[in-house]
């Protein structure tokens, strides 16, 4: 009797940790064979200058395009909302620092989007949340709340912080989503490793209605980053995006590959194949002052993968890379579901902004120089 209860406590134990580990494995699942059907070879970019004549700009800030078919730019340090016509002509300016109708205290904005209803989402950076409707009045502020000690230290929300570097905040279904990472004194990369490779969550969500902290999602790094943990400290931030389904796409800025999730992220699939002439000489690092000292350095010089795009109007996934201080210009992938339509050279700091048929519009990129803001269009023949 005895060796048939110590024979089922193995077997119990084995199959907890097969579950596991297959868990772990499923949350980056093998990708499918690379699918290359290469339609465009080069980009034929319209430049556009966005009207300076009465705009006071930082250069800083978020841009794109809004439900009104306008060209938007929100100034992170002066909170101005500014619109273009899509040619660049300055239209209108809104918001402002201030406490008056109309007017924002949020002070530097962290990150911002585009709600549904024409309205505008702002984070400060003590974590508050302001949501304005489409004539920019606050109808809504709030700040997070929650028991600091709740909860294992992965799954506590407190033990995160935003990626203020890079900070992505994408909204879905009455929810906000961040891109998040730790380093908590009793979790982080460095000085606890194995539990960071596989715990560590690196979206976080916000419920709008419940104006409370959500769910933590995209739990681990994936395996390219297990052969030589070390060499990717400074590159393991994530970059995503949700489509009108509300399926993730995810991508990390060390890893050729691209994940996709479903609504409630189970994983679908992974596809995706490395950028050209990338640099991924990484400086290995083993302690928070040496990860200090080289983060601005490796993110001017190294390549990375730095932003995701998915343009439902088209069903075309854009992700942008950084080649490295070694190149006068970076990359751009054009995905259609998991095939390789196009992988180009691009301006330096080139994202996808948004689309207006028959155009692709890019994010704006700032001349600090000449003190422009630049805008580059192009259709896909």
């Amino acid at each position: 009797m005895k060796y048939k209860i110590i024979l089922l406590i193995l077997t119990g134990l084995l199959l907890f940790f097969s579950c596991n580990r297959n868990n772990r494995t499923a949350s980056f699942p093998l990708p499918d064979k690379p699918v290359i059907d290469l339609k465009y070879s080069y980009l034929t970019l319209d430049t556009i200058i966005l009207d300076e004549e009465g705009v006071e700009s930082s250069q800083m800030g978020f841009s794109g395009i809004n439900l009104y078919n306008e060209y938007y730019f929100v100034d992170s340090r002066f909170c101005w909302y500014y619109t273009f016509d899509l040619d660049g002509k300055f239209k209108k300016r809104s918001l402002g620092q201030g406490g008056g109708p109309g007017e924002t205290t949020v002070g530097t904005i962290a990150t911002c989007c585009l709600l549904p209803d024409t309205g505008l989402f702002l984070l400060g950076h003590s974590i508050d949340h302001y949501i304005y409707d489409k004539n920019f009045n606050k109808k809504t502020l709030f700040f997070l709340q929650g028991n600091p000690n709740e909860g294992k230290v992965s799954q506590n929300w407190r033990a995160y912080t935003h990626q203020y570097t890079n900070l992505i905040c994408r909204y879905y279904d009455n929810k906000l989503y961040f891109n998040i990472y730790s380093e908590h004194p009793e979790f982080n990369y460095i000085e606890h490793l194995g539990n960071y490779l596989n715990n560590c969550c690196h979206i976080f969500e916000v419920d709008i209605a419940a104006e409370k902290p959500g769910k933590l999602y995209a739990a681990g790094l994936p395996p390219v980053y297990r052969k030589d943990p070390y060499s990717y400290v400074i590159f393991s931030a994530i970059n995503y995006d949700i489509d009108q389904t509300g399926c993730f796409y995810v991508s990390y800025e060390a890893d050729s590959l691209i994940y996709k999730y479903d609504r409630q992220y189970n994983p679908v699939c992974s596809f995706g194949l490395a950028g050209k002439d990338m640099n991924i000489a990484y400086e290995k690092i083993t302690n928070y002052p040496d990860c200090r000292k080289y983060f601005r350095q490796e993110h001017r010089n190294k390549g990375y993968y730095h932003w995701i795009e998915y343009v439902d109007e088209t069903g075309l996934l854009f992700r942008s890379y950084q080649k490295g201080s070694h190149t006068s210009d970076d990359g751009l992938q054009i995905y259609s579901d998991k095939t390789l339509l196009a992988d180009l050279s691009v301006p330096k700091g080139f994202k996808i902004g948004g689309y207006v048929a028959p155009y692709y519009y890019s994010q704006a990129i700032a001349d600090i120089e000449k003190e422009l803001l630049i805008v580059y269009r192009f259709k896909l023949e």
